[in-house]
């Protein structure tokens, strides 16, 4: 399962970030948000701001 996957609401952990064709770069983004390796996010939906979806650290 993907995190684009995840229904509003859901929490899940991500046991790892594998490098996309997005590189490292997107790994970093992700870390920066809080989304790491083997912690629990939840999913809160997508937003009407540029970003597509909202993830919290649980």
């Amino acid at each position: 399962m993907t995190l684009s996957e995840l229904l509003p609401g859901q929490t899940a952990i991500v046991p790892e970030i594998l490098e996309s064709r997005y590189g490292q770069g997107l790994a970093n983004r992700l870390e920066a948000m809080g989304i790491i390796s083997n912690k629990p996010v939840r999913y809160f939906g997508k937003r009407v701001s540029a970003a597509p979806y909202a993830f919290a650290s649980v």
